[in-house]
Parts: structure tokens; sequence; C-alpha cells
């Protein structure tokens, strides 16, 4: 999902447990949705968007309304 649709998920108290993770080379950021199901940050073309830097991964997570997350050092992305 997006920055701007996952931002009104976290409002409305929809998404909980944030993670970033070092895959490959790169920062992917993931949370978790009432159902259980984990959702990633997508690129705006599509696929699953990746952060050069931590500092940029969390400016991402903060943006869509989160103040803490786990950091782990390998990641899986679905």
């Amino acid at each position: 999902m997006q920055i701007k649709e996952l931002t009104l998920l976290h409002r409305a108290g929809a998404l909980s447990d944030a993670r970033i993770g070092r895959f490959m080379g790169s920062w992917t950021v993931d949370m978790q949705q009432k159902g259980g199901e984990r959702v990633d940050i997508e690129a705006q073309r599509g696929g699953v968007r990746q952060f050069k830097t931590l500092d940029a991964a969390w400016k991402a997570l903060a943006a869509i309304g989160f103040e803490q997350a786990t950091i782990q050092e390998r990641h899986q992305t679905r």
C-alpha cells in the first residue's frame, strides 16, 4: 500500500507492529493490519519500496504516524 493509504489506516487504528528490516542491501518496512496480515509500503510503480538508509525507512514510518518500530537485520518480503 502507498503511504497515503497507510496513514489513513493508522489513524483509524487498523495498523500496528511496524517493522524495519534489512533486505538485500536496502531497508524495507512492513506493519500488521488488524486481521493479522502484514502489509508493505509499496513503491509508486509497484513492488515493495526499498529505502537506501535506515533513517529514510524510519521517516516513512513516522509520516504514517508510528512512534516506534522493531528493527531486524534480516527481513523477508512477500
